[in-house]
C-alpha cells in the first residue's frame, strides 16, 4: 500500500489558511462556551436561590445596558449590591423586583439569556467560519460521513458568493 502524504511545497498559503481556520474555530468554541457556562451558572444560581423582593434604588446606564442599585433582605440581613442580569431593562427608584439571591448576589428569572443568546451568535459564528474557511483536507473526508442533507447546506454555506461582489463589509 502506497500512502502519500499530500505535498504541501509551494502552498503556504493553503497552510496559513488551515492553522488560522484552526485557530479560530478553538477560540470560537472557547468563547461559546465561557458564555454558556456563564449562563448555566446564572441559571443555577437562581434556581438555588432564596426567593425575595428587592427595592431598585437608582439605575444608570454603562457601556452596554444598565446597571441597577438595589436592596434587598434575607434571614434578617440587609444587602445593598447590583442584581445580575438587568443589563437591559432600566427600573425606576423604588420598584419592587422578585429576585433570588444566592450568597450576596441577587439574580433575576431572565439573567442567563443575554448570556446564551451570546454564545449561540458566538457558537454559529464559528460554525460557518469552520465551513467556510477550512481547508479542504480537512473538510472534504468529514462531510463525506454526514448525511446527505447536512452535506447540502454546508456546501451552501461554503460555496456562498456575495452576488453584487461587493463583499460583506
Amino acid at each position: 500500500m502506497d500512502q502519500r502524504v499530500p505535498d504541501r511545497r509551494g502552498k503556504p498559503l493553503a497552510r496559513v489558511r488551515g492553522l488560522v481556520a484552526r485557530f479560530a474555530a478553538v477560540c470560537g468554541v472557547l468563547v461559546s462556551l465561557g458564555f454558556f457556562g456563564i449562563g448555566a451558572y446564572n441559571v443555577g444560581a437562581y434556581l438555588l436561590g432564596t426567593p425575595t423582593t428587592a427595592t431598585v434604588r437608582g439605575c444608570a446606564t454603562e457601556k452596554y445596558g444598565y446597571t441597577c442599585a438595589s436592596s434587598w433582605s434575607v434571614g434578617g440581613r440587609n444587602y445593598v449590591g447590583k442584581i445580575q442580569g438587568m443589563a437591559l431593562h432600566r427600573y425606576d427608584s423604588g420598584a419592587l423586583l422578585k429576585v433570588r439571591v444566592l450568597g450576596d448576589k441577587a439574580y433575576t428569572r431572565v439573567s442567563w439569556v443575554v448570556f446564551a443568546c451570546y454564545g449561540l451568535a458566538f457558537g454559529l459564528i464559528t460554525a460557518v467560519g469552520i465551513i467556510k474557511f477550512a481547508s479542504a483536507e480537512w473538510f472534504d473526508p468529514w462531510l463525506s460521513r454526514r448525511p446527505k442533507w447536512v452535506q447540502r447546506v454546508l456546501l451552501f454555506v461554503r460555496n456562498f458568493r456575495d452576488p453584487d461582489g461587493a463583499g460583506w463589509i
